[in-house]
């Protein structure tokens, strides 16, 4: 498989890269105004990005993309397990 195929099939599932950095990045830019977000831990911040990041895939692509949804799931269980410790 070259980075062509790839790329090609991932813009299938997720939509433009551009997109998906435009939204992502709109989205942090408010969620890092807030005093919650930057008392957070990293592993709290990082979730976040990472679960807006997923958010912007299923708008941007394809919103029946099981995959999408089950690591927003996985990154808000592992700060529930880091806040449980």
């Amino acid at each position: 498989m070259t980075i062509e195929t790839t790329l090609n099939e991932r813009q299938g599932q997720y939509g433009s890269f551009c997109s998906n950095a435009l939204f992502t990045q709109a989205i942090m830019r408010e969620v890092e105004k807030c005093p919650a977000y930057q008392n957070g831990s990293d592993v709290e911040r990082e979730a976040f990005h990472m679960i807006i990041h997923k958010l912007a895939r299923l708008i941007c692509g394809d919103m029946s993309h099981i995959d999408s949804w089950r690591d927003i799931e996985g990154y808000a269980r592992l700060v529930r397990e880091e806040l449980e410790v």
